[in-house]
């Protein structure tokens, strides 16, 4: 995942989404527009409809809208980032509970293996745990992680 970014500073910046955030976006168009439609309603009574007033009335210059407005994109889709991500790792904890996974993983050096290998290590282990039920639960982990494992230099052995 983080995959979000705002490269540069300037008024040709770019946005970089996730393709978890993409889907996360699609999914909620698709099944949660009631949910959305009343987060919209919710904002609009409680102060976005003055706002909206306010910021016609006060008539601000384009750069300065320009400069919020991205700063609104970043912060939103950052947060939503952020939620999705813890969102997750709970997911992944709770299956890994499941098949009895967490000592194992408390066993790995998180210095050398990142947060995201873990996570989609643990997601493919259980996925083969539950087709698999007699497999060594520890053993398809490690074989997860080796598949998947990138070692940056400072891992290497010397």
């Amino acid at each position: 995942m983080n995959s979000f970014s705002n490269n540069g500073g300037d008024n040709s910046s770019q946005f970089v989404l996730s393709f978890e955030l993409l889907a996360l976006l699609a999914w909620l168009i698709e099944h949660d527009t009631d949910k959305l439609q009343k987060i919209v309603d919710k904002a609009l009574v409680s102060g976005l409809k003055q706002k909206l007033h306010r910021s016609d009335e006060l008539e601000q210059d384009n750069e300065g809208m320009a400069d919020q407005a991205r700063y609104n994109i970043v912060e939103f889709f950052g947060l939503l980032e952020t939620l999705l991500s813890t969102a997750l790792s709970k997911d992944t904890i709770k299956c890994a509970a499941e098949q009895n996974l967490l000592s194992t993983i408390d066993q790995i050096d998180s210095t050398a293996c990142d947060i995201e290998t873990l996570r989609g290590s643990i997601e493919k282990t259980t996925t083969k745990l539950q087709s698999q039920p007699s497999a060594n639960p520890q053993q398809v982990l490690f074989e997860e992680i080796l598949r998947s494992w990138k070692p940056g230099k400072k891992h290497v052995g010397h």
